[in-house]
């Protein structure tokens, strides 16, 4: 049996698919598993997504969500994915909403908490954006999605994996602005995308 607990922001949420997202597409796949092999091999997956979400928002609800579905089982696999959210930029201070040094120590924190549970642990890269339509972000006009920012934070995630020997999944290139609904979030074609990265790198690692 395996737990698979899917820790995020909007995009683990499944904004703009019209099947519920990529984390959804993994629980799916999953059933199918289970109902392929009459339950002998057995797998939960738990969606953990919330829109708007930094990392500093997902510590404040971590352990409590992990606590509430966690199984003692033989395999158990914490998957996150937050950051986009954390690179923003305040227009009229033109700093990020938070700041790298607090980006990395979170980012620290939350690896701290999942160890406890399991030392399968994954972090999902970040996507890039369509600047045009984002900056300043129509729904907050206050703020702003940029690549540069993005792909910096992107990299300390990187850098910060390569660092603790965890595993990273890296986006950059796998999707563009055909892949996003506003300039942000995936679309269906995006979302797709994601859910194949993701189930690829879990069974080429036999991570299942």
């Amino acid at each position: 049996m395996a737990n698979i607990l899917v820790f995020g922001d909007s995009f683990v949420q499944g904004h703009y698919d019209v099947e519920g997202g990529w984390v959804d597409r993994i629980k799916r796949y999953y059933i199918q598993k289970s109902l392929d092999t009459n339950f002998e091999e057995y797998y939960e997956v738990y969606n953990f997504g919330r829109a708007g979400d930094t990392t500093i928002d997902l510590l404040k609800r971590f352990s409590n969500e992990l606590n509430a579905r966690y199984w003692d089982d033989p395999v158990t696999i914490i998957i996150i994915a937050v950051g986009i959210n954390d690179s923003e930029i305040i227009l009229k201070s033109r700093k990020n909403l938070v700041p790298e040094e607090l980006f990395i120590q979170n980012l620290e924190k939350l690896t701290k908490l999942s160890k406890q549970y399991t030392n399968k642990l994954i972090f999902i890269g970040l996507s890039p954006v369509e600047e045009v339509k984002v900056n300043p972000i129509p729904w907050n006009l206050e703020k702003a999605y940029v690549n540069k920012e993005v792909k910096n934070y992107d990299k300390q995630i990187k850098i910060f994996c390569e660092k603790s020997n965890l595993e990273y999944i890296y986006l950059q290139d796998k999707l563009n602005k055909n892949h996003l609904a506003d300039g942000v979030h995936p679309n269906t074609k995006g979302h797709e995308m994601i859910f194949e990265t993701v189930k690829n790198f879990l069974e080429e690692k036999k991570y299942i």
